[in-house]
């Protein structure tokens, strides 16, 4: 996987903030998914079951339909 994804760039000229936006991205997605904190996410122009269901499974699964997956989060 390494091979193919490289957002900050490889050897001597990448990103000299890639540690601190990698520590950011954790710390963020651990507070919005952490029971204590009190955020819940509702789906949100979802009107079925099959508008989330798995239907490509290209390495990851997809939903069928092509506006994604969308979630409100309350606070």
């Amino acid at each position: 996987m390494a091979k193919y994804w490289a957002p900050f760039g490889r050897g001597a000229r990448s990103c000299i903030g890639m540690e601190i936006s990698l520590m950011e991205m954790y710390l963020a997605l651990g507070r919005l998914f952490s029971p204590e904190v009190g955020f819940r996410l509702e789906l949100h122009g979802t009107n079925y079951q099959r508008d989330v269901a798995m239907f490509h499974d290209y390495f990851s699964p997809f939903p069928k339909s092509d506006r994604g997956v969308r979630a409100l989060v309350k606070g």
